[in-house]
């Protein structure tokens, strides 16, 4: 009876592991379950045999089936913990990533309803503007015409990002904010098409993440050494994506070698070059680093973008 009971509670821990594991391969949307059941069916079978091993036979063979039975049973529960641990830590990477595409479309959003706002009230203001301008130039008053052209000149002057990319501009346009905020100079030399043959989560992701790791970097130094230098390129069908910022001398790695982050929250230590190398796995690219005393390198490479 009492080795019916522990064949029976072997069973049901076997089969509660095997339905987490495939809770877990649903969330994931695995198209082929049933080749990942098959090793979970293969070891429930050895799992039994183990069974009828120690019900019928005594001695050595006995404990050598129960050590076999309990390490497939040990097996399985750290190979599911751990799959439904890297499915949360997926989760999570999803969801940082889906919110700051919102933040760059809801910034670009505003901008365009800023503009389109600043736009109505020039029309109402420019035939005022145009007559002040007339007035001057019958005058003969060329010195403060030339002024009064200057201020308009300097109102004319866009402080959006215009590459002409809908996705780079946004996340620029959002980044710079937030440099701005932290008086971090920012220079760019951006020479992209409109339209690449890459995936808008793909350039939010790589970009977005690079510059804000940029942008925390060199909020460590003095406002007067303050730097970000952006260079964006295509050439022979590639995207080329350079990022150097000033930063304090100091690199923090993880005991594998990556580098992390110096957040508050441990769960975001090194989440930002986490996502771009599983982005640029999936999208044809790859990122390196590299750094020295005062700067700090990232350059990125997407493959056949055009």
């Amino acid at each position: 009876m009492t080795d019916l009971l522990l064949v029976l509670l072997i069973n049901f821990f076997a089969l509660y592991t095997t339905s987490q594991y495939l809770a877990v391969l649903k969330k994931e949307e695995q198209k082929k379950t049933w080749r990942c059941l098959l090793p979970h069916f293969l070891l429930w079978c050895v799992l039994n045999l183990c069974c009828l091993i120690l019900i019928r036979t005594k001695g050595v063979l006995s404990l050598f089936s129960a050590a076999v039975a309990a390490i497939i049973l040990l097996f399985e529960t750290i190979f599911v913990f751990q799959k439904e641990e890297a499915w949360k830590e997926k989760t999570r990477r999803r969801e940082y990533m889906t919110g700051r595409q919102l933040q760059y479309y809801a910034k670009q959003y505003e901008a365009l309803s800023h503009f389109q706002e600043t736009m109505r009230k020039e029309r109402h203001e420019r035939k005022n503007r145009n007559m002040e301008l007339l007035m001057l130039a019958k005058k003969g008053d060329f010195d403060s015409l030339i002024c009064r052209l200057n201020e308009e000149q300097s109102l004319m002057t866009p402080h959006s990002s215009t590459t002409g990319n809908r996705t780079v501009d946004a996340v620029l346009d959002f980044e710079k904010a937030v440099a701005r905020e932290k008086k971090i100079e920012v220079e760019e030399s951006i020479s992209i098409p409109r339209e690449m043959e890459v995936a808008d989560s793909v350039l939010c992701g790589v970009l977005g993440n690079a510059l804000d790791n940029a942008i925390e970097a060199c909020d460590r130094v003095s406002e007067k050494e303050r730097l970000v230098k952006i260079f964006m390129k295509v050439e022979r069908k590639n995207l080329f994506i350079e990022i150097k910022n000033r930063y304090d001398g100091t690199i923090f790695k993880a005991q594998d070698g990556r580098l992390i982050s110096r957040k508050e929250n441990p769960q975001e230590h090194g989440m930002g070059l986490r996502i771009m190398h599983e982005l640029l796995e999936h999208a044809d690219g790859n990122v390196e680093t590299m750094w020295d005393e005062h700067v700090f390198t990232l350059r990125v490479m997407i493959y056949h973008v055009i």
